[in-house]
């Protein structure tokens, strides 16, 4: 990395289950603004398919029917990328807040 080069975000990692997704879709359908939801169908298959509510996204999710789910939003001056996964231990949230 050069020396003028911004450094990279701190990503976070956590498991979840359920109630935990289900509090995350909460908060970003009650506080999130320019929301952006793109479908992973596969490890490496982004969705291209035509736009999701909140609200399909996360049954979409809950019923296994995408590997995962990427949500961009904002909460007030702060922008987040947060992507949530199947993976064999439970449902992994991968978080870093973007440069605004």
């Amino acid at each position: 990395m050069r020396h003028d080069e911004p450094p990279l975000p701190r990503l976070e990692k956590d498991v979840l289950d359920e109630a935990g997704v289900d509090a995350l879709f909460a908060r970003v359908a009650g506080e999130g603004e320019d929301v952006v939801i793109l479908l992973k169908g596969d490890v490496f298959d982004h969705s291209t398919g035509d736009p999701v509510t909140l609200e399909k996204a996360r049954e979409l999710f809950r019923e296994g029917r995408v590997y995962g789910v990427q949500l961009r939003y904002r909460v007030g001056e702060e922008a987040w990328l947060d992507t949530l996964m199947h993976v064999p231990h439970g449902l992994q949230l991968v978080r870093m807040r973007q440069p605004f």
